[in-house]
């Protein structure tokens, strides 16, 4: 089978949506297909656009597969059907498919002349997607990101100078939280509750934050910070327990995960459809204390002593018992060097690049494709929220979108 994968060969302005291209491109690569990869990048232009076609044309692929988290394929299959070019497309669905939603939309028509399978990475974003849909069917499949475990297993090399060089007591129980330092992944509230309720009952405990400030807010719901604004709540959470290490790369996150004790996000994120983050940390045998959110739910069913904090709906948002994360810390032992080499051995084998391949050949060479039927009103009234306010499409006065919200990431809690 002759595939053509497309994705952007500029790299993404997000550090997770790199690791997640390059792990499926990888994942690609282990199949036994005629595979041709194309640069399809929405910032070059209308000639670019014009040379892919061309170039997809002459290849004569079997199947177009779109790896990249955008742009989304409208640009392009106004091109395809020009050229009389109507093979399967094959959609690898990122967190972004809400942001982008009016483009999906306004493409619907052209989609319609296609058979298509979108892939989630995830089962509560597959039941998010699914629910857009004019009918349920087996149009969208789940296959999960693959994880480099060649880079994220469990090793003891380097964790002393780790240690050693933030000063950090190997006896005590540290947690570890990696990803981006926003408001979207509570990780303000989580230094707060850890600072002020947490280590007076625990104060044999660290928090190590790892990752790069963004003052983004929360846009969905018109929540806008000054710049500055994530690092100077941060820095006023901080103290000797509770340490901001910045930034690292993903041979020190390794390093960073497997001298700590306990992976924790309380994210509420409305693009959580996965979670490099926490699944990468349990690739080296730690345990996590996830909100039950987005793909975390996928995690907090397959790692082993994984604790889950409830996320519930009260006033049209989505939140979480602070004394139940309260709790799961206390409650959290201090792993055992063969508890972490068992579940980096577990997490290993379910999310190899091995293991996913397989999976994504099964849907990619089942002969049952189904033709794209639509999307139905739910998915009409989504968009519409962003039509009529796109900075702030949840914001509404009247609760109208709030409901909305509330009703569609109902399938990002279970």
């Amino acid at each position: 089978m002759k595939l053509a994968l497309l994705y952007a060969f500029r790299s993404s302005e997000w550090k997770s949506c790199i690791s997640i291209t390059d792990n499926i491109k990888s994942s690609y690569s282990l199949l036994k297909h005629d595979i041709q990869y194309f640069d399809y990048d929405h910032l070059k232009g209308e000639l670019h656009l014009e040379t892919l076609a061309d170039q997809l044309k002459t290849f004569e692929p079997d199947r177009i597969i779109f790896i990249d988290h955008r742009p989304t394929p409208k640009q392009l299959l106004e091109r395809l059907l020009k050229r009389n070019i109507d093979v399967p497309l094959i959609i690898h669905l990122y967190g972004d498919f809400s942001v982008y939603c009016n483009d999906w939309l306004e493409q619907e028509a052209l989609l319609k002349n296609f058979k298509v399978q979108f892939i989630t990475a995830s089962q509560s974003q597959l039941k998010f997607v699914t629910q857009f849909l004019n009918k349920s069917s087996d149009q969208v499949k789940k296959v999960s990101f693959a994880v480099d475990h060649k880079t994220f297993n469990h090793s003891e090399k380097d964790i002393t100078q780790f240690h050693t060089f933030y000063d950090i007591d190997p006896l005590m129980i540290n947690f570890i939280y990696a990803g981006r330092i926003t408001n979207q992944k509570n990780i303000i509230q989580l230094a707060n509750i850890f600072k002020h309720q947490v280590l007076t009952k625990l104060p044999s405990a660290n928090l190590i934050i790892a990752g790069e400030i963004d003052d983004q807010g929360s846009p969905f719901h018109g929540n806008y910070l000054a710049a500055g604004t994530t690092q100077l709540q941060l820095e006023n959470s901080l103290g000797p327990n509770i340490k901001w290490i910045g930034s690292l790369s993903s041979e020190e996150l390794a390093v960073a995960y497997n001298a700590s004790d306990c992976f924790i996000s309380l994210s509420t994120f409305h693009d959580e459809d996965f979670g490099m983050a926490p699944i990468e940390a349990a690739s080296t045998g730690l345990p996590l204390i996830l909100t039950g959110w987005g793909g975390y739910n996928d995690f907090i069913r397959q790692a082993p002593h994984s604790r889950k904090i409830d996320v519930l709906s009260s006033n049209h948002h989505f939140q979480f018992n602070d004394q139940q994360v309260i709790n799961s810390i206390l409650e959290q032992p201090k792993p055992s060097i063969q508890d972490k080499t068992t579940q980096s051995k577990t997490i290993n084998e379910q999310f190899s690049m091995d293991i996913i391949s397989k999976e994504i050949d099964k849907i990619i060479t089942n002969k049952n494709i189904e033709q794209f039927i639509g999307f139905n009103r739910l998915f009409w009234e989504f968009t519409r929220c962003f039509r009529e306010n796109p900075s702030k499409p949840f914001a509404d006065k009247n609760n109208t979108n709030k409901k909305i919200y509330t009703e569609c990431y109902s399938a990002y809690t279970s």
